[in-house]
């Protein structure tokens, strides 16, 4: 009696085939060459036929179950993710027969993949410009028509996409949806500077008369991402002006200037990492310095000259 027992034990803990013996019309045939590409793969090329049965559902389990599922069939037996898959079958929701095993493999990046950087390829690539803070550049694989997502694959970065400068991705794959990238499979990615712009202040007063001093000349720099680095970076020492009288091209450095109409563009001899200040950037005014009035002159009147043959040179007195 005893040894009955412990033959019925374990019997009943050996896995029994949970699936009867089906004489199928059409025997089932589970896809081959199947590659993952993000897209929901159907698992079967041929699907079983009887023609006494009614209904035939699919459930789709990972391939080391051993247990026939109880729920989770459909019409069609499909499956996204690379891995081993086991179709089962279920017969009018009464019999399950034997599954049939189907592979997804992961996608050979060996040869003709191309990386995507913002929807762009290689010279296309758009630059984008400093910003103070890391950008998050969508990237993506791309052969034919088949896409690829960052979900796919594994991409590294030759720094922090903070500071302008030129950057690399690397694509490698996951070794689970991807695998045998190049070490070509590689993109460029550009931060370019952020523009600045010096403007000439407006001069306070806007003109003067001859003999008095021009007031003091100065200019703002605009187009810091922050006030911070504006206050960080500029360097006020390093500003210069140039004074020209309109149709000279000389520089006047007097404080005292000849009566005229001015153009005082200003000037940076700074430079720095992630801004830059083009010519075109560099916005001038305009200084005014009218002539002097007299007042309270008097001319005395001029003596009489006898005509001598020569050329008479009468003078006056102020």
């Amino acid at each position: 009696m005893k040894k009955n027992f412990l033959l019925l034990m374990l019997m009943a803990l050996l896995p029994l085939a949970s699936w009867a013996a089906i004489t199928w019309d059409t025997d089932p045939v589970g896809a081959t060459g199947l590659t993952y590409d993000g897209t929901a793969k159907t698992l079967l090329t041929t699907a079983p036929t009887k023609s006494s049965a009614t209904l035939i559902t699919y459930a789709v389990t990972d391939a080391t179950v051993t247990t026939a599922p109880t729920t989770e069939y459909g019409a069609t037996p499909k499956a996204t993710e690379p891995g081993d898959y086991k179709v089962w079958f279920n017969v009018d929701d009464d019999t399950s027969a034997e599954p049939v095993t189907v592979t997804i493999g992961a996608i050979d990046l060996s040869s003709g993949w191309a990386v995507y950087i913002n929807g762009k390829t290689g010279s296309a690539i758009e630059k984008v410009a400093y910003t103070g803070v890391a950008h998050t550049p969508t990237v993506t694989l791309k052969k034919g028509s088949t896409e690829l997502t960052s979900a796919a694959f594994s991409a590294s970065w030759s720094g922090a996409l903070t500071n302008a400068g030129t950057y690399t991705v690397t694509v490698s794959g996951d070794n689970v949806h991807t695998k045998n990238a190049p070490a070509s499979l590689t993109a460029s990615y550009t931060i370019s500077k952020a523009q600045l712009t010096l403007t000439m202040s407006t001069p306070v007063p806007t003109s003067v008369e001859y003999g008095t001093a021009h007031p003091a000349w100065a200019a703002d720099m605009t187009g810091f991402v922050t006030d911070a680095e504006k206050t960080a970076l500029y360097d006020a020492t390093k500003q210069s002006y140039t004074v020209k009288k309109d149709g000279e091209s000389t520089a006047y450095t007097a404080d005292v200037l000849p009566a005229g109409t001015y153009t005082i563009t200003p000037a940076y001899s700074g430079t720095f990492s992630n801004y830059e200040l083009k010519n075109t950037n560099i916005i001038t005014t305009n200084f005014t310095v009218t002539p002097k009035a007299l007042t309270g002159l008097t001319v005395e009147g001029l003596a009489s000259k006898k005509y001598n043959g020569a050329v008479q040179k009468p003078a006056s007195v102020v």
